[in-house]
């Protein structure tokens, strides 16, 4: 159940961002409910279940994701439990059907669209979410950034992932081709200990910036009816098919897939994440960062953004 002082769903328009009569309606720094995106396909029909499995049946997707080499490893761990582990899109399909885990295998795969494979063309991006400032360097450099989500029910992104601020510093959207899920947001303002809580054996001070649960759905059922008043400040809703939702920056998010669900999903660096974004590659990949203000000051528009950005 949605706890008694969340809120509802955030604001709700049309994937153009524009009320009725053409006036700009989309805030970028606010959560949305963006309708209509299903229509601007250019091929909604190979999203559905069954053109899927007949065209990509035995293709292998990734099931959850990689865990990269971490600079502290020191027990000997091998490269092989640090592999993405996959599975055929059959295989999966079959396993979801019989499934009564409590953590669910979930399809997040962020390689597949650019694979060569058709359905990397076959949506498109809402309207008023076009704009992506990396597009002007892909592919030269390969920053991730969209994935096929195929969940069975109960899957979701566990508080581990999902209440991990993106470290990207970017916005993302996700549109639902079929199936039903169910979001929760939080605003940047709430802290992660107040969403996660403590560990266990840690009492009732302990807690972490990273969260301990194996799945969404143990989150929503152990940890989100004792979040009190900061609960308050959250957004709990459903996602129908067809809708895309919108999550700026810096919001943490918990969703879970109350049906069969196949989606796609998209961050995006937006012009109101560019300065959070940028200083992120000039600590992490200076080279990047360079060659990403240099395509910036070649694009006349996109100029006067970059006018407060230092060199990497």
């Amino acid at each position: 159940d949605r706890l008694p002082d969340a809120q509802g769903c955030p604001q709700r328009l049309h994937h153009s961002g524009e009320e009725e009569g053409g006036r700009p309606a989309f805030d970028p720094a606010r959560p949305a409910i963006l309708e209509g995106a299903l229509e601007a396909w250019p091929d909604r029909g190979s999203w559905e279940l069954g053109r899927l499995l007949k065209d990509y049946g035995g293709s292998e997707f990734v099931v959850g994701a990689a865990l990269p080499p971490s600079a502290g490893d020191s027990d000997g761990a091998s490269d092989l439990d640090h592999m993405a582990v996959t599975m055929s899109l059959r295989d999966y399909c079959e396993y979801s059907q019989g499934q009564r885990d409590d953590s669910p295998l979930y399809i997040i795969d962020d390689v597949f669209l650019d694979s060569g494979a058709a359905l990397g063309s076959a949506y498109a991006r809402p309207a008023c979410l076009e704009e992506d400032l990396m597009d002007l360097l892909r592919p030269r450099y390969r920053v991730p950034y969209r994935g096929v989500l195929i969940g069975a029910e109960r899957s979701g992104t566990t508080v581990l992932c999902s209440f991990l601020k993106d470290t990207l510093q970017t916005s993302a959207w996700n549109t639902l081709a079929s199936g039903l899920k169910r979001w929760v947001l939080f605003p940047p303002t709430v802290s992660a200990c107040s969403i996660h809580g403590p560990f266990p054996g840690d009492g009732e001070t302990g807690c972490s910036d990273e969260g301990v649960y194996s799945s969404a759905a143990g989150w929503f059922h152990e940890r989100y009816p004792s979040l009190g008043e900061h609960g308050a400040c959250c957004f709990d809703f459903l996602q129908q098919p067809g809708e895309t939702v919108y999550v700026p920056r810096g919001w943490w998010h918990c969703v879970v897939n109350l049906r069969f669900s196949i989606a796609i999903t998209e961050n995006l660096f937006s012009r109101r994440d560019l300065g959070a974004a940028y200083d992120h590659f000039c600590r992490t990949e200076p080279v990047l960062a360079s060659a990403w203000r240099a395509a910036l000051l070649e694009t006349p528009d996109l100029r006067p953004l970059v006018a407060g950005l230092p060199r990497p």
